[in-house]
């Protein structure tokens, strides 16, 4: 009752630390975890038999076990085993009175142990094994029942162990703990006693020592003690220093870089790519033009480009095609300096007064205006010209002939009486009539455009008939 007794404690120690690791720090690093531990120990036999008096006995016990990469206060392990020993005990009233079996076992069984401070690792066995056993009495003969052959000396056991290991250095602990061998038979001490089968109950002490070197908790190839980046995911490629490979070493490791080819010293983003901060595509250790803005098209440099190669970026040309060599303005176009439409490099009357009306060469041939009185030259309320009309239109068509490329636009005016939605419709349809005209006498439709003000820009008070009918007008200004 002593032996169950202490076993019994031994196991409630052992379940009681496997409970204490539930509110432990999750990793902890046993000695012996994804290692192969050699253990030697020897013991203090004492039997559960049928002689009245079971007496101290010795056995010696040699264990290889293998204890799996649990990463937390539990670890589960292997054991082969191999034990030798003898069960001994006296009886006056039985005959011989005194017994000593030798005990030779070997088996195979499971460990489960917990972390108390990393130092202190409670444990638990169980298993079976194999026993080869030979009662003799005190005098080494074979036991009556045994020299008659009464029984095999050969059978199966049930094994279970409890006990603590304690760390004294590195991969190496100390044992302490209770074992128990259930045999299926009697016949331990040569008695038969069919109400009881025998037991044997060792204490052992000994120590253990874990090979295979150190712990790579992550799993990522670099142990423990060299691997300065814990917990790396399983599946990433890391350098000697268990930290996530960075092939360019720009600080963003190879797989979050999505410029992984980063020159040596270049600041980059978050995800490694080099830094372009005016945003054009080219980064800023090549970038010779930095703020680009970000509608400008530029070239592997990160400059703007500048196709007709005026001087002027192609998101400011105004006037694209320039050629080489001719001066331009802010806005990429010739110079005008008298602002009459011919570019200077070509303007054979340079100064040509404001407003005037110039050829191809940039020579006034007329005024850069022409006025057509509405009462003249249309019906009253509507848009049909009046053979008057024609005539003062055929005046104008002769002069714009004079200069082919210059550009105008056909306004249409009224004064302020009716509604402004007539009069608008009113301004427009003698604008488009105008430039039919025109188009009809066979001057280029592209070149002009209509625009219809209505009674928006009077030149003179709508108070009076004559105010108003200058009002009434088409103009044909040159665009600028």
């Amino acid at each position: 009752m002593r032996t169950l007794a202490l076993g019994a404690a031994c196991l409630a120690a052992a379940l009681s630390a496997s409970a204490f690791g539930q509110n432990a720090p999750d990793r902890v690093y046993h000695p012996f975890t994804a290692s192969l531990a050699l253990g030697v120990e020897g013991g203090a036999t004492f039997g559960s038999i049928d002689y009245a008096q079971p007496t101290l006995d010795y056995a010696g016990k040699a264990t290889l076990e293998y204890f799996f990469p649990f990463y937390s206060k539990s670890a589960f392990g292997i054991r082969l085993f191999g034990k030798a020993g003898y069960l001994a005990g006296e009886d006056d009233e039985k005959n011989p009175t005194t017994f000593r079996t030798d005990l030779v076992s070997g088996g195979i069984g499971v460990v489960y142990a917990v972390s108390i401070a990393e130092v202190v690792f409670p444990y638990v066995f169980a298993g079976g094994s194999y026993l080869m056993f030979d009662p003799k009495t005190g005098d080494r003969e074979p036991m009556p029942r045994n020299a008659a052959e009464g029984y095999k000396r050969e059978e199966g056991n049930y094994e279970a162990e409890a006990g603590v290991r304690i760390v004294l250095a590195k991969n190496l602990t100390l044992n302490l703990d209770v074992s128990m061998k259930f045999s299926p038979h009697d016949n331990l001490d040569d008695v038969e006693d069919r109400l009881d089968a025998d037991r044997v109950t060792t204490y052992w002490a000994g120590l253990s020592y874990a090979f295979f070197g150190e712990l790579d908790s992550d799993k990522d190839g670099v142990v423990d003690s060299k691997d300065l980046c814990e917990n790396t995911p399983i599946w990433l490629e890391v350098n000697e220093r268990g930290c996530p490979k960075d092939d360019d070493v720009d600080g963003v490791p190879n797989y979050i870089d999505i410029g992984p080819d980063t020159p040596y010293g270049v600041a980059v983003d978050s995800l490694g790519r080099p830094l372009d901060d005016d945003g054009d595509g080219v980064p800023n250790y090549i970038d010779i033009c930095d703020a680009t803005p970000p509608e400008a098209t530029v070239d592997e440099f990160g400059c703007p480009l500048d196709d007709d190669a005026d001087g002027v970026p192609n998101y400011r040309d105004q006037c694209p095609d320039t050629k080489q060599g001719v001066p331009v303005d802010a806005a990429g176009c010739m110079l005008d300096e008298d602002n009459d439409g011919v570019p200077d490099n070509i303007d054979q009357c340079p100064g040509t007064l404001e407003n005037m009306f110039v050829d191809d060469r940039g020579c006034a041939v007329g005024p850069g205006k022409f006025v057509v009185p509405v009462g003249e030259a249309f019906n009253i309320g509507g848009d049909d010209l009046l053979p008057r009309g024609e005539i003062l239109l055929d005046d104008i068509v002769e002069k714009l002939r004079l200069a082919p490329t210059v550009n105008w636009v056909v306004e249409g005016h009224t004064d302020s009486r009716g509604s402004r939605d007539l009069n608008m419709r009113l301004s427009e349809g003698r604008a488009r009539a105008t430039l039919n005209y025109f188009v009809a006498r066979g001057l280029n439709r592209d070149r002009f455009s209509v625009r219809a003000f209505g009674p928006d820009k009077p030149i003179a008070t709508n108070a009076t008939p004559q105010g108003r009918a200058k009002n009434r007008r088409v103009v044909i200004r040159r665009a600028f």
